[in-house]
């Protein structure tokens, strides 16, 4: 038996257009996903008056998604940055961790590594540019 498939269209925030063509159980999961981000931000909007939370509550609340397609685009992007960063060397991938995760600046994990700053600062750049190329695609 062949599985039919439909195409759903999606707009960004960003006016872009997302196609996605899945089979008809998904498309009703992504349109059920869909009501349910629209009804969390109607009752936000209903519920909540943001200019009253202190600054402590606001920062721990999450931001909502926009819509389906951005979580989509999000989906999309982190699986590029994924398959960019599994291509990257063991050492390219150790100083991106200290440097992004461990907060580490390029002269300690220079010192850390033996290696000069300026090689690490010029690995450490080479990546993160990188990785903004692919991100950006």
């Amino acid at each position: 038996m062949e599985k039919t498939t439909v195409e759903i269209i999606y707009h960004t925030t960003e006016g872009e257009r997302i196609r996605v063509e899945t089979t008809t159980p998904a498309k009703d999961l992504f349109e059920q996903a869909d009501r349910q981000i629209r009804r969390q931000r109607r009752q936000e909007r209903l519920y909540l008056d943001f200019a009253e939370l202190d600054e402590c509550l606001e920062s721990s609340l999450t931001p909502a998604h926009k819509d389906i397609a951005d979580l989509l685009k999000g989906k999309e992007r982190d699986a590029l940055l994924h398959e960019a960063i599994s291509t990257l060397t063991e050492v390219e991938r150790r100083r991106l961790r200290m440097y992004c995760l461990d907060g580490l600046t390029c002269k300690q994990i220079a010192k850390f590594e033996n290696e000069s700053a300026i090689t690490v600062l010029s690995s450490v750049m080479q990546v993160l540019s990188h990785l903004r190329k692919v991100c950006n695609q």
